[in-house]
């Protein structure tokens, strides 16, 4: 069986336990990385580990998730006979970087001004957007989401009660947030 048939079925499978759109970013993720006309079989610790040198360019949470995923790929190809072992166990993972302090994460007052006199001459729709993402921490979907019975002007409250996600190739769908 190759990668290519075996993702199919992987998915199929991931669909009962995760969501339409997880599902999606490991389909994603595994038909990024795997060689999709190779026997599942022919996977080794070497190929795996070259498939991990790759991600060296991306962030340390993202290198991490995908081998997640490709781990839990590999396992299931193990669990059906396809592996005899499961090949991501064995790779050397890459070392956290480690960020220099919170003051990295955190806009200064400084950039915060100069976000909100560049955010003056925007419609004041985008003003009223960056100014809620800044000022909540809410997602991107989040936002998107929002409807005016989520303000509650009374009180000087917004309630996230709702993400916004669009599925390649379909239409935005909502999906209750994730905390």
């Amino acid at each position: 069986m190759t990668h290519d048939e075996f993702i199919d079925f992987f998915i199929k499978i991931k669909l009962i336990s995760v969501s339409e759109r997880t599902a999606a970013d490991y389909e994603k993720c595994l038909r990024r990385y795997l060689p999709l006309r190779a026997a599942v079989s022919e996977l080794n610790i070497f190929a795996a580990q070259n498939i991990m040198l790759n991600m060296n360019y991306l962030s340390y949470g993202t290198i991490r998730r995908n081998l997640t995923i490709l781990n839990q790929y590999s396992q299931y190809a193990v669990k059906y006979g396809y592996m005899v072992k499961n090949p991501f166990t064995d790779v050397e993972r890459p070392r956290k970087r480690v960020i220099d302090s919170l003051e990295q994460k955190v806009y200064s007052e400084n950039e915060l001004k100069d976000i909100f006199q560049a955010l003056s001459s925007e419609d004041i729709f985008w003003r009223a957007f960056v100014t809620i993402a800044l000022d909540s921490g809410a997602r991107r979907g989040e936002l998107v989401a929002l409807r005016w019975c989520d303000l509650d002007f009374a009180e000087g409250y917004l309630r996230i009660s709702s993400s916004a996600y669009k599925m390649p190739h379909k239409n935005i769908a909502i999906k209750e947030p994730k905390g």
